[in-house]
């Protein structure tokens, strides 16, 4: 993560566009959904709670496409992009709003998933997506974000699209 390039909501709002919306369809947009709206909370909390934005996208893509994936029901109906609390034995938790499900997945991120013994050179206090790749997602105190036994696998490949969007959409912007 270079914190000198933090990315602007305008290519945070192309991200969005070509890997969830176009990728999905925008008919699948869910109601009380706003690009501009979500791509603003990912980026104003990822500064507050020091998470790095491509970890963030990557998640939320990775998890529903930011909801606009037809098949994340759970996350559409609980407004919960991130499956936060979401669990496989089937409990979910409801947020008032996308935004607020950002804020909650940031807050988290920052609180429970930062290698204090292991941070990033020049980024103390930051949860980056090198550090999180490393650790596997896990947690300092033991347990792991996902389930799913290729989720860091996956988030590693997907995050390079991402960067390559994010450079796009910093021009295009």
């Amino acid at each position: 993560m270079d914190i000198n390039n933090f990315p602007h909501e305008a290519a945070i709002r192309y991200v969005l566009q070509r890997q969830c919306i176009d990728a999905m369809g925008a008919y699948n947009v869910p109601s009380g959904w706003e690009k501009s709206s979500i791509a603003r909370k990912l980026r104003d909390a990822c500064i507050m709670h020091k998470v790095d934005p491509v970890l963030a996208l990557a998640q939320g893509i990775m998890e529903s496409h930011f909801a606009v994936n037809p098949y994340a029901r759970r996350s559409r109906k609980h407004k919960n992009i991130f499956n936060w609390l979401n669990t496989d034995d089937g409990k979910n938790h409801t947020f008032a709003s996308f935004e607020d499900g950002i804020e909650q997945y940031c807050k988290t991120m920052s609180r429970e998933y930062y290698w204090a013994d292991d941070p990033d050179k020049g980024l103390p206090g930051w949860v980056t997506l090198e550090m999180m790749l490393r650790h596997d997602f896990t947690r300092p105190k033991g347990g792991r974000y996902a389930s799913a036994w290729e989720y860091t696998m996956k988030i590693r490949k997907l995050s390079a699209t991402i960067k390559k969007n994010l450079l796009e959409g910093a021009k295009n912007g």
